[in-house]
């Protein structure tokens, strides 16, 4: 959950500044795709690289809460 100009939204963390652990990279700033209920990216176009360990979790994550994800992970142009 993310606070924006008092409102409540939902969003994916695809990207942090802290020291990960192998096969993880670490971004220079902090990187979260906003999500509607439905797993649904409320922008058009992602413009940060996304880690390509995270596709196989969010593919996973589809079949076990029935949440779709394949949305942003189209929108997506580059996976690191």
């Amino acid at each position: 959950m993310v606070a924006i100009k008092g409102e409540k939204k939902k969003g994916i963390i695809v990207g942090v500044k802290q020291n990960q652990p192998a096969l993880i990279p670490k971004f220079d700033s902090n990187n979260v795709v906003l999500i509607d209920d439905t797993g649904t990216p409320l922008g058009t176009r992602i413009h940060v690289p996304i880690p390509q360990i995270l596709r196989t979790l969010l593919k996973e994550k589809n079949v076990v809460k029935g949440v779709d994800y394949t949305k942003l992970l189209a929108l997506a142009t580059r996976f690191v």
